[in-house]
């Protein structure tokens, strides 16, 4: 026989594989680099590792066997900053957009250079190396005009062919592509570089725990009224991640789960049963996350549940209500 039950959460263990988290920023990075300063000395050290709008204002830097605390150095003070695949450079702007001295990254080195700098309300901006020297802003509406006339003719880039905003995007991987090949078409002879991230497998590993409760009424046919709660699950585990790239991560953990719950049934008000339980668990997600972008590091979470039972207990207790007739 089937019965139709009507469910009434108050409060719920979520059960649901995909769901959406959302994370602070963390600690910024420390890599090793090197500081040339104004007065040209070259320094090694640690170098803090944030985003790119506050990169582009100022490193914090710890120099190896001297800082004990990191200091943060302004565009003023120093002319290039070096980490890993990375490199920076200090440099007056004087389109109005910016108008100061900033830390521009350095996208592509060779005769004609291509910049990447990050202001303000996380506008971005390119800038790039002209045929008299100067560097000049490339605002995207315009991007195209102010390349024709700051760089030479070349034969291997017709700026007159109409895929050419198709084909060198205002990205940073498409003019990237446009200043290599105008580079080589330019200076063939010469050493062309381009700095871009190295993509690498990241570890993190933490511990995972929690407390949860519900409960849950329902009603059917056979009773009067039912009540399943409150349920409590107290879980504690290991985690690792495995990053692949800033968006793409695979977490793997290991977790027990202690689950406890009571119930009861009032039948027609003939009896009443009483369940109480205890559960123990191990559960093993494998859950592929994709983070997204903004300030809190939102994310999403997809993928299975591994559990085995460790053991389990209860007591059912049934009991009869007497009536008086007369």
């Amino acid at each position: 026989m089937k019965y139709a039950m009507a469910l009434n959460f108050k409060r719920y263990i979520s059960a649901l594989i995909l769901f959406l988290g959302v994370v602070m920023q963390g600690k910024s990075q420390v890599k090793e680099g090197y500081f040339i300063k104004a007065t040209g000395d070259t320094i090694h050290g640690l170098i803090k590792i944030g985003n790119e709008r506050k990169m582009t204002d100022g490193f914090a830097y710890k120099e190896h066997g001297k800082d004990k605390t990191f200091k943060v150095y302004k565009p003023q003070e120093v002319k290039e900053v070096g980490f890993e695949n990375q490199k920076f450079i200090s440099a007056l702007v004087p389109d109005s957009l910016i108008n100061k001295v900033i830390f521009l990254k350095v996208l592509v080195e060779g005769g004609f250079n291509l910049y990447k700098a990050t202001t303000g309300q996380n506008n971005t901006y390119f800038l790039f190396t002209t045929k008299e020297g100067d560097i000049r802003l490339l605002k995207k509406a315009s991007y195209y005009g102010a390349l024709k006339i700051g760089l030479p003719e070349c034969s291997s880039v017709d700026f007159k062919d109409s895929k050419f905003l198709t084909k060198y995007k205002y990205t940073s991987a498409g003019l990237s592509k446009l200043f290599l090949e105008f580079n080589k078409c330019m200076h063939p002879q010469q050493v062309v570089t381009e700095y871009k991230k190295v993509r690498k497998l990241t570890f993190k590993k933490g511990i995972t725990g929690g407390i949860s409760n519900s409960t849950m009424n329902l009603t059917w046919p056979a009773t009067d009224k039912a009540n399943y709660g409150a349920y409590q699950n107290i879980n504690i585990g290991l985690f690792g991640e495995v990053g692949f790239n800033k968006n793409l991560s695979v977490l793997v953990g290991a977790e027990l789960h202690n689950y406890k719950g009571h119930a009861s049934f009032d039948y027609a008000n003939l009896y009443t049963t009483e369940i109480d339980f205890s559960t123990r668990f191990a559960r093993i997600p494998v859950l592929f996350k994709y983070s997204l972008k903004g300030k809190l590091k939102p994310y999403i979470n997809a993928g299975p549940h591994f559990n085995r039972l460790l053991g389990q207990s209860g007591n059912k207790k049934v009991s009869t209500i007497e009536h008086n007739y007369r």
